[in-house]
Parts: structure tokens; sequence; C-alpha cells
């Protein structure tokens, strides 16, 4: 077995590694900043990643929503009475369509909130959204009449 000979000054400079090598403070140092980049690094990823997922998710739910809205013929001169709507109002007829299947979930959740007799922290936040989601509408309305006053 060979023990190298270290001084007690080189020691108390640096560590060792498991393999017994020395390690000096300032590759100790860059070490534990590597470490430390990396696990930013993966955090960054992650939050990357999330934000991704939840990019694709409302891709998908805006898709669906344009398909609903070209089989019933709102988008673009589906024929019938909307044959000849402006471009707002047809962005109006598919916001608006969507902001009602939202309602009617945000009203839904609030029965059970009322039902299951919810703390009134709880049923404050789920009134809140239900506000918010009626401003929403009202945002949506405005912009309309600045589109189209006729519609």
């Amino acid at each position: 077995l060979f023990f190298p000979l270290v001084s007690f000054a080189q020691r108390k400079h640096g560590s060792t590694r498991k393999d017994g090598k020395l390690v000096d403070s300032k590759t100790e140092r860059r070490l534990a900043q590597n470490r430390e980049a990396a696990k930013k690094s993966r955090l960054r990823k992650k939050a990357y990643v999330q934000n991704l997922e939840t990019s694709r998710v409302r891709l998908q739910q805006m898709e669906q929503e344009l398909q609903r809205a070209r089989s019933q013929g709102i988008f673009l001169g589906g024929g019938g009475a909307g044959g000849d709507m402006s471009p707002g109002a047809a962005m109006f007829d598919m916001e608006y369509a969507r902001w009602l299947d939202d309602d009617g979930k945000r009203l839904a959740e609030l029965r059970g909130g009322l039902q299951a007799h919810l703390a009134d922290s709880n049923l404050g936040a789920v009134v809140e959204e239900c506000m918010q989601h009626y401003d929403e509408l009202f945002q949506l309305k405005a912009e309309l009449a600045r589109a189209d006053v006729f519609h």
C-alpha cells in the first residue's frame, strides 16, 4: 500500500476525493459552482417543459374550438345567416361559445361549492373567479362593439 505524503499545510487548503486524490480549494469551489449551475439548469428545463405542456394543451383546446366553430358554420362565411358576418363578429361568436362552455363549468363549480358548504374563503375565491369570468364577457362585448356595431 502506498500512502501519499501530504503535509498539513496542503491538507488544510484542500480536501480528498473518494478515490483519495487531493482537490485544492479552487477546484472544490469550481465543482460546487458547476453543481449549482447544473441544478439551476435542471430547474429551468423543468419549467420550460411545463410551459411547453401548458402551451400544447392550450393549442389543442384552440384547435377544438376552431373545429367546433367550423362545424357550426360560424367561421368565415359558413353559410346561413352567418355568411355575411364580419371577421370581428365571427371571432366574437366563437369566443362567446367558449365563454358559455366555461360559464356552465364555473356555475356548476359554484353550485357544488354551495352544496358542499365550503368555507367562506374558498367560496369567496370561487365567486371571485365567476366575477372575473363575467368581466371577460364584458370585455368581449366591448371588443365586438368596436369591431361590428350592428352584430
